[in-house]
């Protein structure tokens, strides 16, 4: 597999890095905003499995942050360090987007809250192992002082980017398409950029501390 050098970035790492960050954002931005809308609107008008599910959700982002960071830390594979990581984790992030809203078939009321609780929690894992902890750390490997400036600047490019989506888009898509449609194609948008964008992934040269 092809590494990239530790001194530049190439122009199809800069494209990974900004379709990875774009979509990687959009996704949590639509979490923070529309999931919780989405229970209330569609299983139950109780504030309090909203209260529990964000709660399950900071846990589990996390601890998983953490777990599965020190764990890419330590793996070595013919596919890379932090590619398998990225590539697995948003292909299963977008499917588990996609599958959320499933759960508003459910009716029973106490049923469809414990299951939208884990349906949550499991999307955040993948999201978390994909992007916080994957995607981050891959990140802080390719820059050098020399181009962390502009690494930064694509990263909080695509959180302001994907904050405005979110915030506008997003909101007109569900009222002309429905929930359902909405998240069917962030789901679809985030895994086909995840199987893309993680196959074209250049991992960066592997770093051993000295003696």
């Amino acid at each position: 597999m092809k590494k990239i050098s530790p001194t530049t970035i190439s122009p199809r790492s800069w494209i990974v890095m900004a379709a990875l960050a774009l979509t990687g954002q959009i996704a949590w931005a639509v979490e923070n905003s529309w999931f919780n809308t989405f229970v209330f609107d569609t299983i139950t008008p109780d504030p309090r499995p909203v209260a529990w599910m964000v709660a399950a959700s900071a846990i589990t982002a996390t601890l998983t942050t953490l777990l599965m960071g020190t764990l890419s830390d330590r793996t070595r594979t013919r596919w890379g360090k932090r590619r398998p990581y990225i590539l697995v984790g948003y292909v299963l992030w977008g499917l588990a987007t996609i599958l959320f809203p499933m759960v508003a078939y459910i009716k029973v009321a106490s049923m469809a809250v414990l299951l939208v609780i884990v349906a949550d929690s499991v999307m955040t894992f993948f999201g978390s192992t994909a992007n916080d902890a994957a995607f981050n750390a891959w990140t802080a490997d390719i820059a050098t002082t020399e181009n962390r400036g502009r690494v930064e600047g694509v990263l909080n490019l695509s959180l302001f980017i994907a904050q405005i989506i979110s915030m506008v888009a997003a909101g007109i898509l569900i009222d002309s398409f429905g929930y359902f449609i909405f998240f069917y194609s962030l789901g679809g948008v985030v895994l086909a950029v995840g199987l893309v964008a993680g196959s074209l992934l250049d991992d960066a040269p592997s770093v051993e501390p000295k003696n």
